[in-house]
C-alpha cells in the first residue's frame, strides 16, 4: 500500500524501485539515487540505458514522486 506522504523511486520505466515502502523525506529517496555502488542506481542506468537502446528520444532517467501524486 503506498503511504500518501511518502516519497517513492521510479525508473524511466515507471516501475517503482527502493524501499516499498517509500522514503520519509526527499532528499532520503535522492540520497539513495546517488550512491555510488547503490542497487537502486544500478537498476535505474540499467533500465535507462536498456530503454535508450529501444527508444533513442528518452530522456527520463528516474523520477521521484511523493504518494499523493502515484
Amino acid at each position: 500500500m503506498i503511504d500518501k506522504k511518502r516519497f517513492y523511486i521510479f525508473d524511466c520505466n515507471n516501475k517503482m524501485l527502493g524501499n516499498p515502502f517509500g522514503y520519509k523525506t526527499h532528499g532520503a529517496a535522492q540520497a539513495q539515487t546517488s550512491r555510488r555502488g547503490g542497487t537502486v542506481r544500478s537498476y535505474i542506468w540499467h533500465a535507462f540505458n536498456k530503454g535508450k537502446i529501444a527508444d533513442p528520444n528518452t530522456t527520463l532517467v528516474y523520477s521521484i514522486k511523493i504518494g499523493e501524486l502515484v
